[in-house]
């Protein structure tokens, strides 16, 4: 069955305006990433250098932890491991890369999913 031209150039269209949507999506999502990254791994030196003051008021682990889950766990486990920060802790040790593990499956699988599905 033909499409007439004003249906074909309709699907266009939209095909056009959901892919528009969908890169600006992903743009934000890419923002999102890179910022709390980067606030992860400052937040890692940062409480490193106030650690060594012992009268300064220390990040909780459980903050670590959450930004972790929230997308932050590479910088986080770099900054780990560059500022020597959290390195004795096994929740940090295992937890970290743990939680990184289980982000680059869920991609894989959203990836792969989304690959199928657009097949």
């Amino acid at each position: 069955m033909k499409k007439s031209g004003c249906a074909k150039a309709l699907c266009q269209l939209i095909l056009k305006i959901g892919s528009d949507i969908l890169n600006q999506s992903l743009k934000i999502l890419l923002l999102y990433l890179i910022l709390i990254n980067l606030y992860c791994f400052f937040l890692c030196a940062y409480d490193k250098e106030i650690s060594k003051k012992k009268s300064k008021r220390r990040v909780p682990e459980k903050t670590f932890l959450i930004l972790s889950m929230l997308g932050g766990s590479p910088l986080m486990l770099s900054g780990m491991f560059l500022f020597r920060h959290k390195t004795k802790h096994k929740k940090f040790i295992y937890g970290i890369p743990f939680i990184l593990l289980v982000q680059i499956i869920l991609i894989l699988y959203v990836l792969i999913k989304e690959r199928i599905h657009f097949l």
